[in-house]
């Protein structure tokens, strides 16, 4: 929802507050071309499968099946950047002190590396909560290869990219 509009944003949660899933959806679905930003895959793959959920509706007038038709050809105009693997997701993460040295604190940089033996579930997620908090509280200034970066691996972790739109791109 990070690059949703605030009335997009609302909108889509009065009708998912009330039940209304598929107006949610097709709100969603309907908001993300006029974003013109890309979206990962597997943020269309998951889209994609809340939208199937309806093929089964029973629609005697067949206005839903043309609803469901729009919504997936809406999905397949957009801009789609191939999520990170978990490899690529850990790699990119091991990479962040170093690339943030010059910018960082050693106390910074020590909070987001992640040694061997601490490796544990949850240990990649609390480290990319970390970096976001690290870099807001410092308005640490990135670079759009940087942003584009943190994104991805944002999105493989399944955290969102909210705090990362606010930080200063040089």
């Amino acid at each position: 929802m990070d690059r949703l509009t605030e009335k997009h944003v609302q909108e889509i949660a009065e009708y998912r507050n009330v039940g209304e899933w598929g107006a949610a959806i097709y709100t969603l679905a309907a908001a993300l071309p006029q974003t013109k930003s890309p979206i990962s895959s597997r943020e269309k793959a998951a889209i994609q499968e809340f939208i199937e959920t309806f093929r089964s509706t029973t629609d005697p007038s067949g206005e839903w099946s043309r609803d469901l038709e729009q919504m997936t050809q809406w999905l397949d105009s957009l801009t789609v950047v191939q999520s990170l693997t978990e490899p690529e997701m850990i790699s990119r993460l091991r990479a962040i002190p170093e690339r943030f040295a010059d910018r960082l604190t050693p106390a910074d940089l020590d909070r987001l590396t992640v040694r061997p033996e601490e490796e544990e579930p949850g240990v990649w997620e609390e480290t990319g909560e970390d970096l976001m908090q690290v870099l807001r509280q410092r308005q640490v200034r990135i670079t759009p290869e940087e942003r584009r970066d943190l994104w991805m691996i944002l999105d493989a972790l399944d955290l969102p990219r909210t705090e990362l739109m606010k930080l200063p791109v040089t």
